[in-house]
C-alpha cells in the first residue's frame, strides 16, 4: 500500500475543469423523456402515473442489468399526462445504464410503446433551454 499526504489524497479526489478550475462532480443527471404507444383500436388507454412509470423504468433496467444493475434509484421528477412527458433523475453514476434501458424498453403496463430520450442534462436547467436555437432580444444584443 502506498503512502499518500493529505494533500495528494486532495489533488486527486478533486475534479478539475479544462480551464482548471475546481468544480464539484454532478451527483444527479436528469433525462427528459417521452413514451410513445403503439396505435391500437380498441385498446384502453393505459394509466399514466408516476408509481407507474417508476415501477416500468426499474423493470427496464432489471430486464437488461439484473438485480445488482438496478440498486439505484430513480426518480420521477415532472409528469405531463397530456403529452406522455417525464423528467427523470438518478445519480450520475447510473446515468449510462438508465438511458441505455430506456433505449430498449418496449413494454408499458401492458401495451406496446418506447421510450424516447430527448434531452439529459447534469442540471434540471437546462432541460429548459438550447443554447443553439436560443433566439436572443434586440435588447440584448444592445448590451
Amino acid at each position: 500500500m502506498r503512502n499518500t499526504t493529505n494533500n495528494e489524497h486532495l489533488r486527486t479526489s478533486t475534479p478539475t475543469s479544462k480551464s482548471g478550475i475546481k468544480t464539484l462532480p454532478d451527483k444527479y443527471y436528469y433525462l427528459d423523456v417521452q413514451v410513445e404507444f403503439e396505435e391500437t383500436t380498441g385498446k384502453k388507454q393505459p394509466v399514466f402515473t408516476k408509481e407507474l412509470i417508476k415501477l416500468s423504468v426499474s423493470n427496464a433496467i432489471k430486464k437488461l442489468y439484473g438485480e445488482l444493475g438496478s440498486a439505484a434509484t430513480t426518480d420521477v421528477i415532472f409528469l405531463d399526462q397530456a403529452t406522455k412527458r417525464i423528467i427523470l433523475r438518478c445519480p450520475s453514476c447510473f446515468y449510462v445504464k438508465l438511458h441505455s434501458s430506456l433505449t430498449l424498453a418496449t413494454h408499458y403496463e401492458g401495451h406496446d410503446c418506447y421510450f424516447q430520450v430527448h434531452k439529459a442534462s447534469s442540471t434540471l436547467i437546462s432541460l429548459d433551454c438550447h443554447s443553439r436555437t436560443y433566439s436572443f432580444s434586440k435588447e440584448d444584443q444592445q448590451l
